[in-house]
């Protein structure tokens, strides 16, 4: 119905954008995901094309239709990540070997309908954070000069980027969205310019303004913690639990206090987090960590095995999403170190060498591993 729709009103970009979206649902259908075949493959690249034809048609009908800019953006986004099925060369990005794949996308393809974007709609502080965020990754990309990881070109967009979203936070005459550009250039400046005590600072406005933003409060919080202001962000987390007393503030505060020396804070932390929630893994992992740490008689290392094996067990379905890959790093750690507590060094080293082969970059299972390579009897 959708393609009839489409064939019937080229014309019209809301049905090309339709079926644009529809088609990379099918693109993204889960058998395709977790069950690649030649032809889920062949699919996939046909859906691509199609899709891909939808929303340059309707560009090209309406080209002054926000939406369809930033949907056919948003295509060529999931393009450069390596998704929407279709080959990867084509005229642009084989005419730009200095760029790799994902970067020619995004300076071919994402960039100028970006740009097209905030001509239609200047005051959108969302598409210039975006467009701030995927210039400096272009030109850094395409830099042989650095600073501090991150070329001059880059660093100045960045800051450019940073004064026009300034500029509109205040100029707005809204607390709310106010408080939702601060939030926007702390991400940038964290992310991007690595500037904590930036990022902390325009995080602080935005709650100032709005208390209620989770991820200014993230933000603010790992600023805090990037440049060292123990003390800072101790105070911020005790005055943020008596407004907000939540399984994630309980955790960050749990891991601030351990940091610090101070293991009876940690686990009084952890304790009020599980009771929370229970059924919290991010707090299963926490507490797992912590009883790993105390002297354990046999039976206790048994429980801690079987919590262990639950919580991975559990791992599957946990959502958000985005914490499984540091859950499953410090799951499968602790799944390590049980083993070597049980005297099973073997395990141990093999199972922290999976664990490795998953997260080659992380400095934590390096530590263990090395712990872990010393011979026993020591």
């Amino acid at each position: 119905l959708i393609r009839a729709a489409a064939a019937r009103a080229p014309e019209d970009p809301v049905c090309q954008v339709i079926l644009g979206r529809w088609l990379m649902t099918r693109i993204f259908n889960e058998d395709q995901v977790t069950k690649p075949s030649e032809e889920s493959r062949r699919l996939a690249r046909t859906h691509g094309m199609e899709a891909r034809a939808a929303f340059d048609q309707a560009v090209a009908v309406a080209p002054a239709d926000i939406d369809a800019r930033i949907q056919r953006m948003i295509f060529h986004w999931m393009r450069s990540c390596g998704s929407c099925g279709l080959p990867e060369e084509d005229e642009f990005t084989a005419s730009k070997p200095r760029d790799s794949f994902n970067v020619a996308i995004l300076r071919g393809y994402v960039l100028p309908d970006l740009r097209k974007a905030i001509q239609l709609a200047p005051d959108d502080f969302r598409l210039i954070a975006l467009r701030t965020w995927v210039t400096v990754i272009c030109e850094h990309s395409s830099s042989d000069e650095s600073r501090d990881g991150m070329s001059e070109s880059a660093r100045r967009e960045a800051v450019s980027g940073l004064e026009n979203l300034r500029r509109l936070a205040m100029s707005s005459s809204s607390p709310a969205r106010s408080a939702a550009i601060y939030e926007v250039m702390a991400m940038i400046q964290i992310t991007t310019l690595r500037d904590s005590a930036g990022a902390a600072e325009n995080a602080a406005l935005a709650l100032v303004m709005q208390p209620e933003r989770p991820k200014a409060w993230a933000v603010r919080a790992a600023a805090l913690e990037e440049s060292g202001q123990t003390d800072e962000l101790i105070d911020f987390l005790e005055r943020t639990l008596q407004r907000t007393n939540t399984v994630t503030v309980r955790l960050i505060r749990a891991k601030v206090a351990d940091r610090s020396g101070r293991p009876a804070i940690a686990r009084e932390q952890v304790n009020a987090a599980q009771r929370l929630n229970p059924d919290d893994l991010r707090a299963r992992a926490c507490d797992i960590a912590l009883r790993l740490r105390e002297p354990a008689s046999p039976e206790e290392i048994t429980r801690i095995g079987e919590s262990i094996q639950d919580s991975l067990g559990r791992l599957g379905t946990w959502e958000p999403t985005s914490d499984r890959p540091v859950l499953s790093e410090n799951l499968g750690v602790a799944v390590a170190v049980h083993y070597a507590f049980a005297g099973e060094w073997k395990q141990a080293r093999e199972v922290l060498e999976t664990v490795s082969a998953r997260h080659p970059d992380s400095e934590y299972i390096r530590q263990i591993s090395a712990i872990l390579a010393v011979d026993p009897e020591r």
